[in-house]
């Protein structure tokens, strides 16, 4: 299979876009090996899976602080929102990620750790479901491979703005979420349930829920559900919830808009 890479009008090494099918993704490094080739071939270059292979090979060879991770959970952060990933692996020039839905369309973005460590990254290469970025600042894998070993790993809370309705079967209410996890999920309540309290949760992307009031701090509630969500259902939810194309500030608005113009 040959993969179609396009080239910008400044400089024919500089890889702007990539489409791929899912049988052959490149890491970073890979990309930056091949863009040699491409900068002989011309804006339409078409290049040949031994092209690529081979390319990937040799950046591998000058790249083997690329760390292949297991199942680590992260999130982006886009202008739409903040969306589930996982994190493939990982070097000190860039990582790959994969979602449970289509990749965001935005090329810059902020990657978000559990452990609240955020990087802002640019995209160099789009497949199905998965893309590759570089970092745009400093990073050591120590950063990574740290918070993977050595501590439970931290849920990934997804900070959203969308209505619900919560009800103990005598009062229900409409709340308005703050943020969403696969265990649970945060919001602002007018009425004031008994903690401990069993409570329905209906919001729109996703089956009613049973979970428990687990703490209160003014109009602010959290709640743990009974039955912890699939990544996959976490993930088609809050897409629903915000959409890509529909604008959504958030905390991070700033730093993303920082990151954008770095």
């Amino acid at each position: 299979m040959a993969a179609n890479i396009c080239t910008d009008g400044h400089a024919a090494s500089h890889i702007t876009q990539v489409s791929l099918g899912v049988s052959c993704p490149l890491t970073n490094s890979g990309y930056l090996a091949l863009s040699k080739i491409i900068a002989a071939g011309g804006p339409n270059f078409v290049a040949t899976d031994l092209q690529m292979n081979e390319a990937e090979s040799a950046a591998n060879r000058r790249d083997d602080q690329r760390v292949e991770l297991e199942h680590y959970p992260a999130k982006v952060i886009c202008h739409t929102g903040e969306y589930l990933c996982t994190l493939r692996d990982v070097s000190t020039l860039g990582a790959g990620l994969s979602f449970l839905h289509a990749v965001p369309p935005e090329p810059r973005i902020l990657l978000q750790l559990a452990n609240g460590l955020t990087y802002p990254i640019e995209r160099v290469w789009i497949g199905k479901r998965q893309a590759g970025y570089r970092f745009g600042c400093e990073v050591t894998l120590e950063e990574f491979t740290q918070s993977e070993s050595g501590h439970e790993a931290r849920a990934i809370h997804l900070d959203i703005a969308a209505c619900a309705k919560v009800g103990d079967g005598r009062n229900a209410s409409m709340v308005r979420v703050e943020n969403i996890s696969c265990e649970g999920v945060r919001f602002q309540c007018e009425h004031e349930f008994a903690l401990n309290c069993l409570l329905g949760f209906s919001i729109d992307g996703l089956d009613k829920r049973i979970g428990q009031l687990r703490w209160r701090d003014g109009k602010q509630c959290g709640m743990q559900f009974q039955h912890r969500l699939t990544e996959q259902e976490l993930a088609d939810c809050v897409l629903q919830l915000q959409p890509f194309g529909s604008p959504f500030p958030n905390m991070l608005g700033d730093m993303l808009a920082n990151a954008r113009a770095a």
